[in-house]
């Protein structure tokens, strides 16, 4: 539409310079004559060459009609020709033309008369007022005010632009299902209508950068099939007051008259953040921006078939209003992969890479735990670049292992010259991180030591999970104090004084003991209370560094036990380097030697070592919590199906249903076949029912964990009546009120099955239940959610690694 109005505008003031430059040339009379030099027309005058003659005063021009033509510039036969002559010389001229004999010769003096003067003055203002009206106008248009600044800056992909698909995405299998529904239900809206579905209004993906956000929106653009438009969060925001507003209206109307159609708006939290942030108030352009986004998402006007996909890397700064069901209806996490994610990212990265047959990508996947799809990508790019510079033509495992080495700690410093003493202490320094965390139980072996210089450290020992792990115990986490504190003691007991190497060291031990007692509650005397709140953005003018909710003699406190599991860290990992005080001179000394030592050659260096639990965090705890030593936990279908050895149990997610009904409805479109319906006991299975439990219709509605109640009988088989009051005291009802309805009662689980998922046997009448619950889903205090794991500041939830 731009490029249309532009064609169009340029074609009408092109036609006029046409018209004004054809009417002043056929309106000079001077056309017909020659252009000459003025010692030209002064020899015909002196040659008495000239039959008529006219001065023109105001131009300074001589105009000559030749009684005999001439040559001038090699062109013959001229009879009209005129020159320029000084403003000073008026009165030479004249006599000259006065002797040249002319039978005619005249003066003509150009006078300006009022009207014209008025026109020359008032025609450039009144030109310059009807350029600033039609400015004015045009920033009041919603089309794109002046010069299309206004106008909204979103490109629609066509079908010759390069798009994904959902095949290239790979790791992010529930955020792909959940897109995928968008596009069923733009092909399909009728199947979802039947059920009175509507489809979701705004979908929101938000997560760390680098993991596939804007890819996962390409890869709707390449499948929805329907006008998709592209534009960033900073687009809206302009230095023209109102711009941001009209970008956000020329949008949305571009998508209203092409619905219905797909708008994909990255970084949103550039123009989404949280009303309030900024200095300027009410009348802050990114708030006014922000109040018409949110207008258009869901407000009086209608935006029926369009569909608005965000992405951002700070949900937490979002505005709530933003954030509501009827404008992002989903908010889709995108999180680092997991060990099987990261496996399928990189092989669909190593494609049409010539990897060599000693590649295993499962265990490439295990060492780059932590890395999001961005980094893995790097690694298998970089691992190319290296074996191009080399001259290699196939990438082998050590171009991988020295890519992932370069994403994590960057580029080797080999011109760096490092002296005898200093790479000594590194060698110490480096295999006391390994040694304590080989000393220890609850820690990661280190897989890679080294002490090569890279990016800013002088050397580093790695650790990698074997799992993708959730949770850490206290006992974890303190193991891992000692791992850091490992270097530093190694320094101590070789050398007898620490250096400057230990500090990133120590500021990672710091953050983890910090957040072991203020934030995990595993300090007895501070109890389990959260201390402090969040930082927040620290770009947001709300706050920035927060603010301490706790009293000095708390603050005094926590210094205080933080400095005591620092030092009883760094304790424990002087003892254990201490005790094997030989294998640390044979570690440096082979540190030394190869600078480099994997996994293999640490097996074989701390063969004699036989890993230890930690000592007591805190040893003056008093037990009030203990654990029931007697009781062991219930345990999982897994591990009893294990035991007895059955099939392990089978359950099918809500992300295998939805792609197994996908590849029904696609085998039965193929064939030409009514589309299949999903039978009761898949739905169950899909709502998360035990693949072994089979709804029996005899015992009611069990969806919600109800059933309809039994007649009680007695040892004949006859049924007995009960007295509805000793119904109620069975049944644990403790209210008095006679018109409240009976509960119904439910089978009571076999106790000799609770036995064996305990491992151990128990009475049959026997109550080994200490918690209440309340019905519904929800222990102790009945508060939905209480009691679920919080991932979310989880600071290990990467690999260790750490460095000098």
């Amino acid at each position: 539409m731009k490029n249309k109005n532009i064609i169009r505008y340029g074609s009408i003031a092109g036609l006029v310079l046409i018209l004004l430059y054809a009417f002043t040339f056929f309106t000079n009379d001077a056309r017909s004559f020659k252009q000459v030099d003025t010692s030209v027309a002064m020899e015909q005058l002196t040659s008495k060459n000239v039959e008529e003659a006219q001065i023109d005063d105001r131009e300074q021009q001589l105009r000559l009609k030749l009684k005999k033509p001439v040559t001038v510039e090699e062109q013959e036969g001229i009879e009209e020709v005129i020159a320029k002559y000084p403003a000073r010389a008026s009165e030479q001229v004249f006599n000259a033309v006065k002797d040249s004999g002319a039978e005619k010769y005249q003066t003509k003096v150009t006078q300006d008369s009022f009207i014209g003067s008025m026109i020359s003055f008032l025609l450039p203002m009144l030109l310059l007022f009807a350029l600033l009206f039609w400015m004015m106008s045009r920033m009041q248009q919603g089309a794109g005010g002046m010069f299309g600044i206004g106008g909204s800056k979103a490109k629609e992909l066509t079908k010759d632009m390069p798009t994904n698909t959902f095949a290239d995405v790979a790791g992010a299998d529930e955020a792909v299902d959940e897109l995928q529904e968008i596009k069923d239900f733009l092909d399909d809206p009728e199947r979802y209508h039947a059920l009175g579905a509507k489809i979701p209004r705004g979908v929101l993906l938000y997560g760390p950068p680098g993991t596939g956000k804007t890819l996962l929106a390409r890869a709707v653009a390449g499948e929805a099939g329907v006008p998709f438009y592209s534009i960033s969060g900073s687009d809206f925001v302009e230095m023209f007051v109102g711009v941001g507003a009209s970008r956000v209206r020329d949008l949305f109307k571009q998508a209203k008259e092409n619905s219905p159609c797909i708008i994909f708006v990255d970084e949103i939290d550039a123009v989404g953040r949280q009303r309030g942030s900024g200095t300027g108030g009410g009348h802050d352009e990114r708030e006014q921006t922000l109040n018409q986004l949110l207008v258009e998402m869901d407000g009086f006007g209608d935006r029926e078939g369009v569909i608005l996909i965000a992405a951002t890397n700070r949900p937490d700064i979002l505005d709530p209003a933003l954030l509501r069901p009827g404008r992002f209806d989903r908010q889709i996490p995108v999180t680092n992969p997991d060990l099987a994610g990261r496996e399928q990212i990189l092989r669909v990265h190593a494609k049409d890479k010539p990897l060599a047959k000693e590649v295993d990508v499962a265990q490439l996947a295990k060492r780059t735990a932590g890395m999001s799809g961005a980094d893995l990508a790097n690694v298998l790019n970089e691992a190319a670049l290296l074996t191009a510079r080399i001259g290699g033509n196939v990438i082998t495992y050590d171009a991988l292992e020295e890519a992932t080495d370069r994403v994590v700690g960057g580029p080797r410093r080999q011109g760096k010259i490092i002296s005898e003493h200093e790479k000594k202490v590194t060698a110490y320094h480096e295999g006391g991180h390994t040694l304590a965390a080989w000393a220890l139980k609850d820690i990661e072996r280190v897989y890679k030591v080294t002490i090569l210089a890279r990016g800013r450290t002088g050397g580093h020992a790695m650790t990698a999970q074997e799992d993708d792990k959730g949770m850490y115990t206290r006992d974890e986490l303190f193991a891992r104090l000692v791992f850091a504190m490992g270097g530093r003691a190694a320094e101590e007991l070789v050398f007898g004084a620490p250096t400057t190497g230990a500090s990133s060291d120590i500021e990672h031990a710091t953050k983890i003991a910090r957040s072991m007692l203020t934030e995990y509650g595993f300090s007895p005397d501070l109890g389990t209370v959260k201390y402090g709140k969040e930082q927040g953005d620290p770009f947001s003018q709300m706050g920035g560094g927060g603010s301490i909710e706790y009293s000095d003699a708390i603050a005094a406190k926590i210094d205080e036990q933080m400095a005591y599991l620092l030092n009883s860290a760094h304790q424990q990992a002087y003892d254990i380097l201490s005790e094997h005080r030989d294998y640390l001179d044979t570690l440096a000394e082979m540190l030394l030697e190869k600078e480099t030592l994997r996994r293999p050659d640490l097996e074989g260096i701390f063969e004699g070592i036989e890993p230890r639990e930690a000592f007591d965090v805190f040893p003056n705890e008093d037990d009030r919590f203990p654990r029931q030593a007697d009781r062991e936990p219930v345990k999982t279908p897994v591990e009893l199906a294990k035991e007895r050895g059955e099939e392990l149990p089978k359950r099918m997610t809500l992300l295998d249903a939805s792609r197994a009904a996908r590849e029904r409805r696609l085998a039965a479109q193929e064939k030409g076949q009514a589309e299949p319906t999903a039978t009761e006991q898949e739905i169950g299975f899909s709502f998360g029912q035990h693949a072994g439990d089979v709804v029996d219709p005899d015992q009611g509605n069990t969806f919600f964990g109800e059933s309809e109640a039994k007649p009680v009988t007695d040892a004949t088989g006859h049924e007995q009546e009960v007295p509805e009051q000793e119904l109620r005291n069975a049944q644990g009802d403790l209210s008095h009120d006679e018109t409240q309805e009976i509960p119904r009662v439910t089978d009571a689980p076999d106790p000799q099955r609770k036995a064996e998922r305990r491992g151990r046997h128990a009475k049959p009448d026997s109550h080994d239940s200490h918690s209440s619950h309340d019905g519904h889903g929800n222990h102790g205090w009945g508060a939905p959610g209480w009691g679920e794991q919080d991932h979310r500041n989880n600071p290990y939830k990467d690999g260790q690694n750490n460095e000098r």
